[in-house]
């Protein structure tokens, strides 16, 4: 899915960001304050959009981040590079949406 992608992604929750860096499609490093600039892709939403992005099965409209951004999910960066890796950017959110599931069970 990310096999050459060699950029960055970000996922800001509230102002608290998780950043992947890849080279190749291999996460180098996860620095926050360190993604940009050339094949940069961003995700930005408040908490309450973000519950139910992440939720175990989320509501109409929150299954996936296009529809989402009519509820307050932000996209930014690299266009094309956001529809090169789309796929790529799904299978996060859904491993994301597994952590946030254990973490809210504890």
């Amino acid at each position: 899915m990310a096999r050459y992608w060699t950029g960055s992604l970000t996922v800001d929750l509230d102002g608290a960001s998780l950043a992947f860096v890849l080279t190749e499609g291999h996460i180098d490093a996860v620095p926050p304050g360190i993604a940009n600039g050339v094949a940069h892709i961003g995700l930005a939403a408040p908490r309450e959009v973000w519950d139910k992005v992440l939720a175990p099965v989320p509501p109409p409209f929150f299954n996936d981040i296009m529809p989402a951004r009519a509820f307050g999910l932000r996209v930014s960066g690299d266009e094309e590079t956001l529809w090169q890796y789309y796929p790529a950017v799904r299978r996060l959110i859904d491993l994301l949406r597994e952590e946030y599931a254990d973490a809210a069970s504890l």
